[in-house]
């Protein structure tokens, strides 16, 4: 196992881990981040940082006049209608925004067209920018902004280099814009009455975004917002690592998944996209919703992913440790809620390059006719892996599909949604209680008016029963509608539950092994259930069988963008 490195910069020090340490560790503890920063700064006295006036002192201040030339020599040469800036200290008599001659950082703008340039140092002025204007810092590491960075307009921008600490109302605002963004980083976004909740990236009135090497830290609202916008492309090219493990364990990273994407403890959720701008016949994200390659997304509040009437492609991702934020009772890996009447419904993929583990509620939680594709590992979520639960939403969950250690239900389907599961693999699905009642762990749930085809599926030592069934949708004979075949169940209490209907006959088309680990802390030591047993009156009149139906909600009025 490799240890935390610290790297010293301008405004204060910056944690980053080597290659070898699995994200399951990771995610289940934590960097003790304060502990680290305090026992940091407790060494900073005895630092040597350059010595001498020409050194950037830590915590931000200006550099030097002297520093600037070498940022200045990293502007390419070919970058037509640059306007530098630097720190007013280091603006002189004939400042005319040439590299030898900076503007003094006063006001930060330009004109479309031309590159804002920033010189090393410490800003705290806003920098405003037009559609079709650029923002160019040569030295990251050495220069801090301090206030929202805006774009306004029609017009394709970008920024590169940035890093935002502190501001106040919002670290990134686009309104109208196509904006790239590419190694920037926002760190503590505050929110301020009248300008902003304080999100780390906010896109709206139809501006798009695309980023490479994002970064989103602490912020007061959501990392990155989007509402009544085009795409957002959040990709990493060059970060090609396959989150999930070679040894068979679940929500394993090896190695460590660390892109340079990361959006981490932000207090409103980690991304949001809020009816987005769709075409009438799109497909996706290809104009709106979110493509997100090569990124982590952790320990924020509420969700990682929440989509409001949008779609989603993931890939390369893991959505991990999201916690309960101060509204609502969410703390979800991906929800989908519904956005506004008449939208396309939206579409959810996650490949299986994807890990979804270890949220205080839901792995993946759609409440509305969303279509979701879920290939991914989903693992040691707080309630349950995937929840499917309104009329016309469908789950297909593919056969590389692997869910265990989740409570309460590894999968579930209700109010009319329908689940096609083949040769996915899940199980060891954790107890949680029901009002005080049995407690419940199960592997597949089909409930209130759903239905389920269910193939070639292997259903591992689960707390109560493999698979569920309780007021599910019929067919003419009176049985649910519900198929199960090729599937082979291991171990648990019960293999099939049917509760208040005539059972179809399952044993015929699936087979059953005794628990491969008889002591496996998920299923009893002492059943004997060879002979595939479908239960159909475990549920007595007035006992809870199924969860209730608002055990998950969309935040409804909690969520204000």
């Amino acid at each position: 196992m490799a240890w935390p490195t610290l790297v010293l910069g301008a405004a204060g020090l910056e944690l980053t881990m080597s290659t070898s340490m699995s994200l399951g560790i990771l995610s289940r503890r934590p960097i003790a981040a304060l502990g680290l920063w305090a026992a940091a700064m407790a060494l900073l006295p005895a630092l040597d940082c350059g010595g001498g006036s020409s050194s950037l002192a830590l915590g931000g201040s200006a550099a030097s006049c002297a520093d600037l030339s070498a940022a200045a020599a990293k502007v390419p040469a070919t970058l037509q209608d640059a306007v530098y800036f630097a720190p007013v200290a280091c603006a002189g008599a004939g400042a005319d925004g040439t590299a030898a001659r900076p503007l003094p950082a006063t006001a930060l703008t330009v004109k479309a067209g031309q590159t804002l340039v920033l010189l090393p140092g410490d800003y705290a002025v806003p920098v405003t920018l037009p559609g079709g204007a650029h923002l160019l810092v040569p030295e990251p590491k050495l220069t801090v902004v301090r206030a929202t960075v805006r774009i306004d307009g029609k017009g394709a921008s970008s920024v590169q280099g940035l890093r935002s600490v502190g501001a106040a109302g919002a670290g990134v605002q686009v309104r109208g814009a196509a904006v790239a963004l590419s190694d920037v980083r926002v760190e503590g976004a505050v929110a301020k009455a009248g300008v902003g909740a304080g999100h780390g990236v906010e896109v709206r009135d139809g501006g798009s975004l695309t980023a490479s090497g994002l970064a989103v830290i602490a912020s007061a609202g959501v990392g990155v917002l989007a509402k009544g916008a085009g795409a957002i492309s959040i990709v990493e090219p060059i970060f090609d690592v396959d989150p999930r493990g070679d040894d068979g364990k679940i929500g394993i990273v090896e190695p460590i998944f660390a892109p340079g994407t990361q959006f981490v403890g932000n207090q409103g959720g980690g991304i949001a996209i809020v009816e987005p701008i769709f075409a009438p016949k799109s497909d996706a994200t290809s104009d709106g919703g979110l493509t997100l390659t090569g990124a982590w997304v952790r320990d924020n509040a509420g969700f990682a992913i929440a989509l409001y009437g949008a779609s989603a492609t993931l890939s390369r991702v893991a959505l991990t440790g999201t916690v309960r934020g101060a509204k609502g009772n969410w703390a979800d890996g991906v929800m989908l809620a519904p956005g506004a009447k008449g939208a396309p419904p939206p579409t959810l993929r996650i490949d299986e390059r994807c890990v979804i583990s270890d949220n205080v509620r839901g792995g993946v939680v759609a409440l509305t006719a969303a279509k979701v594709e879920v290939a991914a590992d989903v693992s040691g979520n707080g309630y349950a892996g995937l929840w499917i639960g309104a009329p016309g939403a469908k789950l297909d969950v593919g056969p590389k599909a692997r869910l265990f250690r989740n409570h309460l239900v590894a999968v579930c389907v209700a109010e009319g949604a329908e689940l096609l599961l083949q040769g996915a693999e899940l199980g060891e699905t954790r107890p949680l209680s029901i009002d005080g009642g049995d407690d419940v762990g199960d592997g597949i749930g089909v409930f209130s008016g759903a239905r389920a085809m269910i193939q070639g599926a292997r259903i591992v030592d689960n707390t109560r029963a493999a698979v569920i069934v309780h007021a599910a949708a019929t067919l003419s004979d009176g049985t649910p509608d519900v198929s199960i075949d090729g599937t082979t169940f291991v171990g648990g209490k019960y293999a099939v539950v049917v509760n208040g209907a005539p059972a179809p006959d399952f044993a015929s088309k699936n087979s059953y092994e005794p628990s491969s680990a008889a002591d496996s802390g998920s299923s009893p030591d002492d059943l004997d259930n060879a002979s595939l047993p479908v239960e159909t009156k475990y549920c007595e009149e007035g006992d809870e069988c199924a969860p209730a139906g608002d055990t998950f909600d969309d935040g409804g009025s909690n969520f204000d963008p």
